[in-house]
C-alpha cells in the first residue's frame, strides 16, 4: 500500500481566506517542530512502511519558512517527486529556488479581479498583481516545474462562466493546468456544484480524458482542467467510508509535530520526540498506530 506523505510546514499564512480549510489544523498552533533533517528522516521511515516517491508540501504557506530552500533541496537530493502548494504571494523571488527542486507547484489562484482577490485573501488591491507576476516569472524560467492553479469554486466570486473563461485563458497562456475545488462543506451557502465548471467545460470545446475516485479530468489540445472534491467530501457520499479513508488516506504532518488522522477533528499521534530522537522502531510504531485509526472521523482528541 502506497501513502503519500504530506508536511504541512507551518500553520502561519499572510493570507486569509474564508473558505480555508487548513487540513483541519489549528491555525494558532504554530510550533514549526521539525528542521530539514528531521523531515528527511521522517520520510525515510515513511517509506519504508508504505513506499513512495511523492512528497506535498503545504502550510500554511510554505515559503514563509525561513529554511524553506534547505528543505526543497534536501528532497530534490532524494530524488523524490515533490509538490509544493503555495498561494503564490512570495512566488517571485523563489522562482530559482522552486525551478530547480519543485516538480508541480499548485498556486491557489481564485480570481483575476484584484479586488475580489482583496476581499478573499484580507490584503491589498496589489496582491493580485504581486501574485501574477511571481506566476509569470516561474513560467518563463525554462525549468522542469509544472504548474497548477488550484480554484475553489464559490458562489458570487467565480461562478461566473466570464470569470472561469478568464481563468483558463491566463492558465494557457502560462502553460498551467486547473484544478477546481468543490467548498467543503457542500451545507455552505456559498457551495457550488462542479457540475456547473463540468456544463461549461462540455459547452467550451472540452473532452472528458480521464476519472478516478475524487477526480474528473477533461481536455482541451494541451489545456488540462480536473474537477476534483476534497478527500473527505468525497468520503462522506461513500457506504464504507471507513474502509476508503483506511486504505486511501495520505500521511499528514502537522506543523507541531503530529499525524493528523483526520480533518474533521483534532485527534493527532504525536511523533515529535520519536523523530528529534531518530527513533526508528518509535516512529514506525506509531506510523502504524496512526493509519490503523484511519476512517475513525469521530474520534475525539485525547
Amino acid at each position: 500500500m502506497k501513502r503519500e506523505l504530506r508536511l504541512l510546514l507551518t500553520s502561519e499564512c499572510n493570507y486569509n481566506c474564508f473558505f480555508c480549510h487548513r487540513e483541519g489544523v489549528n491555525p494558532n498552533s504554530n510550533k514549526e517542530a521539525f528542521i530539514a533533517d528531521d523531515y528527511a528522516f521522517l520520510y525515510d521511515i515513511c517509506n519504508e512502511i508504505y513506499p513512495s516517491d511523492r512528497v506535498t508540501i503545504s502550510g500554511g504557506e510554505p515559503l514563509i519558512r525561513n529554511d524553506i530552500g534547505e528543505i526543497l533541496t534536501l528532497f530534490r537530493s532524494k530524488k523524490v517527486k515533490l509538490t509544493l502548494v503555495t498561494n503564490g504571494s512570495l512566488l517571485k523571488k523563489n522562482c530559482e529556488l522552486i525551478s530547480k527542486n519543485v516538480d508541480r507547484i499548485n498556486i491557489s489562484l481564485h480570481t483575476l479581479d484584484c479586488n475580489v482577490y482583496k476581499d478573499i485573501t484580507k490584503t491589498n488591491v496589489k496582491a493580485l498583481e504581486k501574485t501574477i507576476d511571481g506566476i509569470i516569472a516561474l513560467s518563463q524560467t525554462g525549468n522542469m516545474t509544472s504548474i497548477r492553479f488550484n480554484i475553489t469554486l464559490v458562489k458570487g466570486i467565480n461562478d461566473d462562466y466570464k470569470v472561469l473563461n478568464d481563468l483558463i485563458d491566463f492558465a494557457q497562456k502560462v502553460g498551467a493546468s486547473i484544478k477546481f475545488i468543490e467548498l467543503y462543506p457542500k451545507t455552505l451557502d456559498a457551495f457550488v456544484p462542479l457540475t456547473y465548471v463540468e456544463n461549461y467545460l462540455l459547452k467550451n470545446g472540452f473532452i472528458f480524458l480521464e476519472q478516478d475516485d475524487r477526480q474528473i479530468i477533461y481536455k482541451r489540445e494541451e489545456q488540462i482542467v480536473a474537477l476534483t472534491q476534497i478527500f473527505c467530501a468525497f468520503s462522506e457520499k461513500l457506504a464504507k467510508r471507513g474502509d476508503f479513508c483506511k486504505e486511501k488516506q495520505d500521511l499528514f504532518i502537522t506543523p507541531s509535530g503530529g499525524i493528523k488522522i483526520c480533518m474533521n477533528n483534532q485527534l493527532e499521534i504525536p511523533i515529535k520526540e520519536e523523530v528529534i530522537n531518530r527513533d526508528d522502531l518509535g516512529l514506525s510504531n506509531k506510523i502504524l498506530k496512526a493509519t490503523a485509526l484511519f476512517g475513525n472521523c469521530n474520534l475525539k482528541k485525547g
